[in-house]
């Protein structure tokens, strides 16, 4: 791919205008159903202790104990997981999950996680498996993928097996070899964000670093990058689709075929950011903990994406799994993938089609075929 990426001769894009500061909070008290969780930013004693009675006192307040309300039911505060819990720390098991305010970073607490390893394997080493208990590790699977998004990939195969089993009313199913791979490939992800505690920073997203816009088609993919909240001089780039991916998809015999112009999207996505990838190794610079925003005029491809998971291709959920593990392994924050009409999405509508005849696979002839019709701005304009 980096041999057919190119730079646009375009003047580069002003500096990007700085965020402005953002306020910081002291204080933070979050409540899920009957468990309070609060965080705050000190390493003063006495702010702490104040901290925390003022938290207690609030809960007595709204939550009246038993000699006064009259209920049956015991206290709100309950002494001994104050003992056990209360204490402050900046490492501290939250809600099942084991969170460092000091490195900011996210994972499964080590007996949980091994709890998970285990019962996963012992699910690959049986024939068949109740749907009840299927669905069971589906819910601990879906849990950890708050802090593992490139398993959620993972996820939308088993929702298929899930579905076709209420379907066809059975109550247990074989354990083949597709089970046993998706399992397995979660085993790993576990295991890898054991060792790699996934950064906060990757769960969320952020104003884009880059942007870009992608288009497929039946000839190739191709798509064009800009710099965001970061500078980046403009490049385009294209590939022609390999000939038996073309008749895989269009031949008259074969128009249900294993692949649509959808499935063609999502590798467009996927192979967008490769791009980008690509260009950031030339330049010497990482992803870390950056977003980039993707524009596309394939509506399925763009849910396919904003989901991470699809249990109608089979296709299209490999090419999620595979482009997870890249935002994984890159330490990228979540992308942003947005659709576009093709109406405005010209740039990239000419670089995935054939433009020259004569010469298709000419990268030269491709950039002047393309800055002809899309002329560099004069002036930084």
């Amino acid at each position: 791919m980096e041999d057919i990426m190119m730079d646009i001769a375009w003047s580069k894009i002003p500096a990007h205008v700085t965020e402005p500061e953002q306020v910081k909070f002291l204080t933070l008290l979050e409540v899920y159903v009957d468990d309070f969780s609060g965080m705050v930013q000190s390493t003063n004693k006495a702010y702490l202790t104040k901290v925390t009675r003022s938290l207690l006192h609030a809960i007595e307040n709204v939550f009246p104990g038993p000699d006064i309300s009259g209920s049956s039911m015991g206290p709100a505060i309950s002494t001994k997981n104050i003992i056990d819990e209360g204490t402050w720390e900046t490492r501290k098991e939250i809600l099942g999950w084991l969170i460092d305010g000091i490195a900011r970073t996210i994972e499964l607490p080590p007996k949980k996680a091994e709890a998970i390893l285990l019962e996963l394997k012992d699910i690959r080493r049986s024939k068949e498996i109740a749907v009840s208990a299927l669905r069971k590790i589906h819910g601990k699977l879906q849990f950890t993928s708050i802090a593992l998004p490139c398993g959620k990939a993972l996820l939308g195969p088993i929702d298929k097996i899930l579905s076709m089993a209420y379907k066809a009313k059975r109550r247990r199913i074989k354990v083949n070899e597709t089970l046993k791979n998706l399992l397995h490939d979660w085993s790993v992800l576990i295991r890898l964000m054991s060792s790699r505690p996934t950064h906060v920073k990757e769960l969320v997203e952020h104003k884009p670093s880059y942007q870009g816009l992608v288009d497929a088609s039946k000839w190739g993919v191709g798509g064009v990058w800009f710099g965001g909240t970061s500078d980046l001089e403009p490049f385009v780039w294209y590939i022609p689709w390999p000939q038996n991916i073309r008749d895989e998809l269009f031949t008259s015999t074969n128009r249900d075929g294993k692949l649509t112009i959808s499935d063609l999207g999502l590798m467009g996505i996927f192979m967008h950011f490769l791009a980008l990838e690509a260009k950031m190794n030339r330049l010497g610079r990482k992803l870390d903990h950056t977003t980039v925003a993707i524009w596309c005029d394939n509506l399925p491809a763009v849910a396919w994406t904003y989901k991470f998971r699809t249990s109608t291709s089979a296709v299209a959920s490999k090419s999620l799994r595979v482009l997870a593990v890249r935002l994984h392994v890159t330490r990228s924050a979540l992308m942003s993938v947005d659709h576009i009409s093709g109406v405005y999405n010209v740039m990239a509508d000419v670089a995935s089609r054939e433009h020259i005849r004569e010469h298709p696979d000419d990268p030269l002839a491709f950039l002047t075929y393309f800055t002809t019709h899309f002329p560099p701005p004069q002036d930084g304009y």
